[in-house]
């Protein structure tokens, strides 16, 4: 692939992510999605947000780097038109303290599960990714 163009594939982990939350859901793993902001990392186009959406969550903040947040919008906004049940915002996660900040100012809920799939694919990002979830 061309670099920069890998928030733009549909990857495997982003359709087994909502399967797997769906099960977990049904065995009582975790509560009602009904009740759950659920914060995407790398949500890329958006597919694992929609799958979380459909499922029945609350809310669903969808984050990326800033090139992918036309599309990732787009995407959410054909499938769910007037919901109001998603975010979409910048997160690089080089300065995700500042972006998480501006995102919660600027309205997005804070959330009860973080979900991330498909985005470890260099290891040159694995300190900036760590460092995001803490």
């Amino acid at each position: 692939l061309e670099p920069g163009v890998t928030g733009s594939v549909v990857w495997d982990g982003g359709v087994a992510l909502p399967l797997l939350v769906e099960e977990w859901r049904d065995a009582g793993v975790i509560g009602p999605l009904s009740d759950l902001c659920v914060w995407e990392l790398g949500a890329g186009v958006g597919l694992t947000s929609c799958g979380l959406l459909a499922l029945g969550a609350k809310h669903v903040v969808a984050t990326d780097q800033s090139h992918m947040i036309p599309t990732l919008e787009s995407n959410l906004r054909r499938n769910f038109p007037d919901c109001g049940c998603f975010t979409c915002g910048t997160l690089d996660w080089d300065d995700a303290e500042t972006e998480i900040a501006t995102l919660i100012r600027d309205g997005a809920p804070r959330c009860d599960m973080i979900v991330i799939s498909d985005t470890w694919y260099n290891e040159c990002i694995a300190k900036a990714l760590v460092d995001a979830l803490v």
